[in-house]
């Protein structure tokens, strides 16, 4: 990430105080007022356990995606969870997608990515995974065409596709 800011912003850009004081914000926020679920994720979640085997693929530090799904309560629903400081290269390079199928033991052509962000429809679609976009923050851009199978407006909408 470091490497990426210092190509957009110049090789005096200290990209590693940047990205430390953005955690830090970040964790301020996540400590006063909390991480909420994407509308319809704990229906979503349960509609999919026992049907297919969920793994979670985030380029967040392993620290953090387990705090954050400890205290969403929904941690129990993934069989395996791989984060991006397991990984050396970041989304949207496909390394996290292939690893989290290695984990579950599924090649990606079987498998399906429910992403919200471009970076994760890239690394999927890369993969090889069938991927499926949810927009959260950001809305599917027409770069991003080629690289989803199919968008839905909200999680609650997965059950009619899977």
């Amino acid at each position: 990430m470091v490497k990426i800011l210092k190509e957009l912003y110049g090789n005096d850009f200290d990209g590693l105080k940047f990205l430390n004081r953005t955690s830090e914000l970040f964790d301020e926020v996540e400590k006063n007022e909390g991480i909420p679920l994407m509308p319809f994720a704990e229906e979503a979640l349960d509609y999919l356990t026992g049907k297919y085997t969920l793994a979670l693929a985030s380029s967040t530090r392993k620290f953090r995606v387990y705090r954050q799904l400890g205290a969403c309560k929904i941690i129990q629903y993934f069989e395996t969870i791989t984060c991006g400081d397991q990984v050396e290269h970041s989304k949207p390079d496909p390394e996290i997608y292939l690893k989290a199928c290695k984990s579950i033991g599924i090649a990606p052509e079987n498998c399906v990515a429910i992403e919200d962000s471009p970076n994760g429809i890239k690394s999927a679609h890369a993969a090889g995974l069938y991927t499926i976009m949810v927009p959260d923050k950001i809305q599917p851009t027409e770069e991003l065409k080629n690289h989803y199978d199919i968008v839905l407006p909200n999680l609650g909408e997965l059950k009619t596709v899977l």
